[in-house]
């Protein structure tokens, strides 16, 4: 059981040190290491698309540093968050947004996203995490555009539901469709409908992003076929030994809902996982060498 119960902790510490680090799953970078930041996804014979990750840092600060906050703000772990990434990438605080977050013990991560007029950005975020109350890691990818659309939509997304479906060959899901920015390759930032479309004879499920005001399909996200992961080996204590990238390491026995399944909650973020005995069986058998 001891012998169970190191593995078991190394497992849970990789999960939450990789979540720090990757944020929305692919985005970090430790010291000169970067990861590209250019995918091409094809979607059937017709459809291909770029997706586009900004450029990422990531730091990590040995015992942590100290973060001082004004007297007279808040100490919850939303203003902290937001507090440490305005004064870390001197951002003014409304371009700042929690997104989410939770203390584990002595440990608190918080992920944030970058904004413009009251608008979140798709792909650039950040994150941090404290040890003891002291900053031990942060990982960034906000981005300073060129040009930014307006924030008003001029097409309806009601009205390119229908295109997106016979693109991506599935259906609306019913999922509330959103409005957000999507910062692009050439420096310039989109505003774009996010419409989830499946198709579940095929398992397939996209979140696409269709240009709020031309109506083209820009970019999407493979909630199925690209489940890549960036771990810290159970062998190796912290981020500067070396990480490794996971592809599709489900293992559908221990886990038949998936790594992202936490009771009757399933999300697409890894904040749930940690926590699920499931999850952490299908590490070990992951990892188990053969």
């Amino acid at each position: 059981m001891a012998a169970f119960n190191k593995v078991l902790s190394s497992v849970l510490l990789a999960i939450a040190y990789s979540s720090v680090a990757s944020a929305f799953q692919e985005r970090s970078v430790v010291d000169d290491l970067k990861h590209s930041t250019h995918r091409v996804r094809h979607i059937g014979r017709d459809l291909k698309l770029e997706v586009f990750h900004p450029e990422s840092t990531y730091e990590t600060f040995g015992t942590g540093i100290e973060h001082t906050l004004d007297a007279r703000a808040p100490r919850d772990l939303n203003s902290t968050a937001l507090s440490f990434v305005q004064s870390r990438l001197g951002v003014d605080p409304s371009s700042v947004g929690f997104k989410s977050g939770y203390t584990e013990g002595g440990e608190k991560f918080a992920y944030v996203k970058q904004y413009h007029d009251g608008i979140p950005f798709i792909n650039a975020v950040a994150n941090v995490a404290w040890k003891d109350d002291k900053v031990v890691s942060f990982g960034a990818s906000f981005v300073k555009p060129k040009s930014i659309a307006g924030s008003r939509p001029t097409v309806a997304v009601s009205s390119v539901i229908s295109k997106v479906e016979a693109a991506f060959d599935g259906k609306y899901n019913g999922q509330p469709t959103g409005l957000e920015y999507l910062a692009q390759a050439d420096g310039s930032v989109a505003l774009v409908h996010t419409i989830q479309i499946q198709n579940l004879d095929v398992n397939s499920w996209y979140e696409v992003y269709v240009d709020a005001h031309t109506g083209e399909v820009l970019s999407a996200t493979d909630y199925v076929a690209d489940a890549s992961y960036t771990v810290l080996p159970i062998n190796k204590k912290i981020l500067t030994e070396g990480q490794e990238t996971l592809t599709n390491p489900q293992d559908t026995l221990a886990s038949p809902s998936g790594w992202h399944a936490w009771g009757t909650t399933t999300t697409t973020t890894t904040s749930y996982c940690y926590s699920s005995v499931a999850t952490t069986f299908s590490l070990i058998v992951a990892r188990r060498p053969h």
